[in-house]
């Protein structure tokens, strides 16, 4: 009995769409003459071992006395300790490299995207860590407070839900002008994938009401949709607006919902 059988369908579509061969320019990462597991051959059974719900490398333990997994990754399963020092091979070129290759599958499908706009959403959000992860910070933390955590960045296709960016950070790190040039980049890649027709449209929530990313989406020419943060001097800018327009009633014409255009700078 085995309880990864739908790896085998994945599998074949990953050599279909290339991610196999693309793996191997990862290779060089171990320059060793008597390498036994080149990095290709360890990053695929981590694939599949997400894929079927291990999040984490020593989730590999658990696999390998499945003979379906260990057969699926070349009829051998490094130790954890091997796989482990294996992931801490990569460096800020390789990460980008990596990075830039996910990206490339998610962006595979966006030529495709008519209309208007093409949204993408991006997104910061805390993973808390039980456990020593390099990076794992103490930081902002509503859940569990006092606890390590990562706090990953992630720019999201909502036409075709796939990961378009992505930068892991560590847990006491904030969105802010730091991370301005990395979402200026993703989208720039962005948008060289789409129709000549369809234009881009960045959405986030109030961590993005920040004036140099704000300019900085204005200098790639895109659009953006950003919640505002509710701060003194907006809301007395809101309090003193008297131009609202009616955009939704209830069944006894009572407004439901109400816009306005404000004349407001950070």
């Amino acid at each position: 009995m085995t309880g990864v059988a739908g790896l085998v369908g994945l599998g074949v579509f990953l050599r279909e769409v290339g991610v196999d061969d693309e793996l191997r320019q990862f290779d060089g990462l171990k320059r060793s003459p008597t390498v036994v597991y080149p990095m290709s051959s360890q990053l695929r059974p981590l694939v599949d071992a997400f894929a079927v719900g291990e999040t984490r490398v020593f989730g590999i333990e658990g696999l390998a006395s499945d003979r379906l997994f260990v057969h699926l990754s070349g009829s051998r399963v490094s130790s954890i300790d091997t796989l482990s020092e294996d992931v801490g091979r990569f460096d800020d070129a390789s990460l980008a490299a990596l990075e830039n290759m996910m990206a490339s599958h998610g962006l595979a499908r966006l030529p495709l995207v008519r209309g208007t706009y093409a949204y993408a959403d991006i997104d910061t959000t805390v993973l808390p860590i039980f456990g020593e992860h390099e990076g794992a910070l103490v930081g902002p933390n509503p859940k569990y407070r006092g606890r390590p955590s990562l706090h990953p960045m992630i720019l999201r296709s909502a036409e075709t839900g796939t990961i378009i960016g992505a930068q892991l950070r560590p847990g006491d790190t904030g969105f802010g002008v730091d991370d301005v040039p990395t979402v200026r980049a993703w989208v720039r890649r962005a948008k060289s994938k789409l129709h000549k027709d369809v234009s881009l449209c960045l959405r986030m929530d109030s961590a993005g009401d920040c004036a140099e990313l704000l300019r900085g989406l204005h200098d790639e020419e895109v659009f953006y949709l950003v919640k505002a943060k509710l701060t003194p001097d907006l809301l007395g800018q809101i309090e003193w607006t008297r131009t609202w327009r009616t955009t939704d009633k209830d069944e006894e014409g009572r407004p439901l919902r109400q816009v306005a255009e404000l004349q407001f700078s950070r």
